[in-house]
């Protein structure tokens, strides 16, 4: 039965003195102002049905039992003091004490016997309900609603319990008494001594709501924002058939959904995603009251819970209730199987991520990879690793030790004291919102769900490392595996003129990606969507059933389950693909490059653009030879349904091919905007294979043909009015390029995420110091570095003596006249000594554009090194040489130890210190104009002390 949501019961007029003593209160007299009255889940509950029906949100009604009533309940025979004295000097870390502590408040509790009074009250609430909703028998949720629930700043979702489909008068004054019990379950009292919370302070009210029949529909749950990132743009919905808890708890795998929300406020039919989850068993409703177990046909598990009307419809409902509580959510719904209207049945505010520091990213990495055991859904995007624990039983919980890693088929509140002392979790069961991924988010551990077998692979004792640092797949690898964190500051990251965007290739990482400081995504190549997000040829989908290999057939099988036609599979996924980045990073532009299935690409850049609503897509066609060949091209997308121009579209062409320079003109007058590729460029711009070792040398984006090609495509693009940007590792690789780049005036610079923060420092310099923005050198220290150089090479080639030259020794004055053959031999070698002091004495001038401009003189016979951040010139023979750098972290020498003295107008400081060789190193500091330090470190081969 639907429950009615047109009825309400007409509120009481009462004081807000009756209020507080009160032991029942309905839907429509609760605001969200009574959580200290009827905790978070009831307030939210009447301030929804009061504030959001009108706007069409669908609450089913019900009525709280309040706090009042709790105290009431637990008034005599002095239950509170009981209650205090148990609790008193527990150490939840000890779960033996903890389980045993627990068990005994709640068996208090369950002895004790309602008030008569409270009873009444109870029973005649219930029979209003009855009589609205036109039934005799009621099924109605009992849940809990603790008055410290769902505060902005904590979460105790999940920690009491829900009792579901309770019908008669005497099975509800039960499940309101196990309610007020499991404000005692383990989970509960840990978390308020981790949370600081006083547990007499904590009251329990009681939610008596009537039964969405959604035994026979499907239900889930709903957050309005992504939950492993914390990204705000999407919801994401789950899904499973039957009641809720079976998702909540995490007994079920659900379907996924996303939607964009700014792609929904335009009307579209904005669904980005859609993941078909396993959905093998249901809970449903009995007649006579209570729940049970079934299981889901094949056929039903092969098909989504949920139409798009449905998704799109939950979606609206999720923002409207964001907007009106002015935070992200956390909805539990409902569809009622007979009528198949849709409710609303919780919502609270979601805690984790909303919480979180947004000024700091930390990025989890594995610095290895090994032997895959196990996949299944990350939860977060941390590393763990340890020594597997299989717990099967809560009885077994006491064996679980702090390190270990959980493996288990689910988890549930009484799990928690040992979850929070795991290296990471694996549950066989569950998708994104189950309880396990709830409490490991919130708990900040590594944690896959959904991992069929897992307690079968993974024996106990043996090592594993599990990874939720690599996309929405978690993996669980053989072994201990070294890993390293990453933390970015993003307090005091530069803004610059020149678009700094990246380069996006697995669609499961844009959302994470997006917090980054970006200026929108410069190149997202295709075939990394289809190598990471699709994992299938689109050849082996159209001729699946050809294929010989029974291995790629199965693994083909299960990623395209549900799909009648496989290659509809590829055009879906690529388009969701596309979409989650698009929506990632929203409405900045996301260029898109073809690959050569243009077929399926472009059904799926349609569906993005037309009926997502991400007209920030940008097409990119690659590897365009000539002008003709660009007009084919515009022409093919046209007929597909994707024309240049219609509604906003803007196709850009990739710069990577000499004749793409020479006709830069010509393409101007076809294309929107210039993307350059300079890895290709500088291979056909110097006909040389960059993958050849042999020419490794050659390959350099820094050689004067290709700049001389960059500059002019720029110089052209932009006489054309046209943007013109970069992709390639060249800015991040050489400094000098980034700043060259900026001098040129060119418009993005498109790097992978992990060049982002250093390379828009860099540009941000650059435009202060070096670009069109800004004067082009600093003179002052310019000059300085002159003095420095000329003083730095004085003292190495004098101190060294020219370091490899040498004089032999002269010959004894014995009266021996040499042979023909032993004069040329001495002609020879003196001819080789004074050629080689040539050589060392003339000078090669080096200019290094950095953080800061310098340049100096250094001998020609010595080799020259650029690094990130700094240059070396090294003598390879004598062993001398001279680093000069930006000073990171500074020594842990006191100033008083350090010799100034003037070097042209400006101070610096001189000292020496050891090396980790036992050279001595003569170290000068220089300060710059911003505030940096420019260092340089002189050593002798021969160890002494370079001055």
């Amino acid at each position: 039965m639907a429950p009615n949501t047109k009825t309400p019961i007409a509120p009481v007029t009462s004081t807000a003195a009756d209020r507080a003593t009160r032991t029942v209160l309905w839907f429509n007299e609760i605001s969200l102002p009574d959580i200290p009255l009827v905790g978070g889940k009831n307030a939210s509950l009447g301030e929804m049905y009061s504030k959001l029906t009108a706007k069409g949100i669908a609450v089913p009604n019900g009525f709280a039992i309040t706090a009042a009533a709790y105290r009431a309940f637990l008034a005599p025979n002095h239950g509170r003091e009981k209650i205090k004295k148990l609790l008193k000097d527990l150490d939840v870390a000890n779960v033996k004490a903890l389980r045993a502590t627990g068990a005994r408040v709640r068996s208090l509790i369950l002895k004790q016997p309602l008030p008569k009074t409270l009873e009444q009250e109870i029973i005649l609430a219930y029979r209003t309900l009855a009589k609205q909703e036109g039934a005799r028998s009621l099924a109605v949720a009992v849940r809990s609603s603790a008055t410290a629930e769902d505060l902005p700043d904590a979460s105790f979702a999940g920690q009491q319990e829900t009792y579901l489909n309770i019908r008669g008068e005497r099975e509800l004054l039960s499940a309101v008494r196990k309610c007020f019990a499991s404000l005692f379950t383990d989970r509960a009292i840990s978390y308020r001594e981790t949370k600081g919370f006083d547990h007499l302070s904590v009251a329990l009210s009681v939610t008596v709501q009537t039964m969405v029949g959604s035994g026979t529909g499907a239900s889930g749950v709903m957050f309005t924002l992504d939950t492993e990132s914390g990204f705000p743009g999407v919801v994401l919905i789950n899904a499973a058939y039957g009641l809720g808890e079976y998702v909540v708890k995490g007994r079920v795998t659900p379907d996924q959904y996303y939607v964009f929300k700014a792609g929904l406020s335009q009307g579209k039919s904005a669904i980005i995603s859609r993941l078909l989850g396993t959905k093998e068993v249901k809970l449903l409703a009995n007649e006579s009251g209570g729940t049970r177990q079934a299981a889901v046909r094949q056929r039903e598990r092969n098909r989504f819970a949920l139409e798009a009307k449905d998704i799109l419809q939950l979606a609206r409902w999720g923002v409207a209730i964001e907007e009106h509580y002015g935070r992200p959510q956390d909805i539990e719904w409902a569809k009622d199987g007979a009528s198949g209207r849709l409710y609303i049945v919780q919502a609270r505010p979601e805690t984790v991520k909303t919480n979180r520091d947004r000024n700091v990213i930390e990025t989890y990495g594995l610095k290895q990879t090994g032997t895959v055991l196990l996949s299944g859904t990350a939860v977060g995007q941390k590393i763990g690793a340890g020594k597997v624990r299989v717990i099967d039983s809560p009885r077994k919980l006491r064996e679980f030790k702090a390190g270990e890693v959980l493996v288990t088929r689910i988890t549930d509140p009484d799990w928690e004291p040992i979850m929070r002392l795991a290296a990471a979790i694996v549950t066989e069961q569950g998708g994104k919102t189950s309880h396990a991924a709830i409490v490991s988010r919130e708990l900040g551990v590594p944690c896959v769900v959904g991992v069929a077998g897992a307690r079968r692979v993974l024996a106990t004792g043996a090592a594993v490392t599990v990874s939720c640092a690599e996309g929405e797949e978690g993996k669980i690898y053989r072994g201990i595996l070294p890993f390293e964190v990453k933390r970015t500051e993003l307090t005091a990251i530069p803004k610059t003129k020149t678009k700094i965007m990246m380069n996006v290739g697995d669609p499961d990482n844009a959302f994470p990606l997006s917090f980054l400081p970006h200026d929108g995504v410069g190149l997202a190549r295709e075939e990394f969507i289809f190598s990471n997000f699709i994992r299938i040829h689109p050849l082996a989908l159209v001729h699946y059933h050809k294929l010989k290999d029974k291995k790629a057939k199965a693994a083909i099988a299960r990623l395209t389950l549900g799909y009648a036609k496989k290659s509809d599979y590829c055009v879906d996924k690529l388009a969701e693909g596309i979409a989650r980045i698009a929506a990632a990073f929203h409405p900045r532009d996301v260029i898109v490059r073809l690959s050569d299935f243009k077929t399926n690409e472009y059904s799926a850049l349609i569906g993005g653009r037309e009926f997502g609503g991400l007209t920030n897509i940008i097409v990119m066609v690659p590897f365009c030879r000539t002008p003709e060949e660009g007009a084919r091209v515009l022409k093919t997308m046209a007929e597909y349904g994707l024309k240049q121009g219609e509604n906003g579209l803007k196709v850009y062409v990739m710069c990577e091919i000499p004749s793409n320079v020479v006709l830069a003109d010509e393409f101007a007058k076809l294309f929107d905007g210039f993307s350059i590729g300079s890895n290709d460029l500088t291979q056909l711009a110097l006909g040389i294979d960059r993958d050849s070792a042999r020419l490794r040398g050659v390959a350099d984006e820094n050689h004067a043909a290709v700049k001389a090609m960059i500059r002019e495509v720029i110089k052209k693009a932009h006489a054309a009015g046209k943007p013109i940007g970069i992709c390639g590792q060249a800015p991040s690789d050489y400094p000098e390029f980034a700043e060259f780049l900026v001098s040129q005036g060119i418009d993005s610079i498109s790097l992978n995420p992990d060049s982002l923060v250093a390379v828009r420092e860099r540009v941000s310099y650059a435009e202060r110091t070096v670009g069109k923005t800004g004067p082009k050198t600093n003179a002052r220290l310019l000059g300085t570095m002159v003095i420095f150089a000329a003083v730095a090479a004085f003292a190495m080639i004098a101190g060294a003596g020219c370091a490899g030259v040498w004089e032999r020794a002269p010959a004894p004055e014995s009266g021996v006249e040499l042979s023909p053959g032993q004069l040329r031999l001495e002609l020879q070698e003196k001819l080789q000594r004074e050629a080689a002091a040539k050589e060392a004495a003339e000078m090669a001038p080096l200019k290094v554009a950095s953080f800061v401009d310098y340049e100096f003189d250094y001998p020609r016979a010595w080799d020259a090194e650029f690094w990130n951040g700094g240059v070396t010139v090294l003598d390879s023979v004598a062993g001398d040489y001279m680093s000069v750098f930006r000073q990171l972290v500074p020594h842990p020498v006191l100033q008083s130890a350090k010799e100034s003295f003037l070097m042209g107008n400006v101070d610096a400081w001189r000292y020496t210190a050891a090396g980790p060789d036992g050279r001595i190193i003569t170290i000068i500091e220089i300060p710059t104009f911003d505030g940096e330090v420019l260092e340089a470190n002189l050593v002798r081969g021969d160890g002494a002390d370079a001055e």
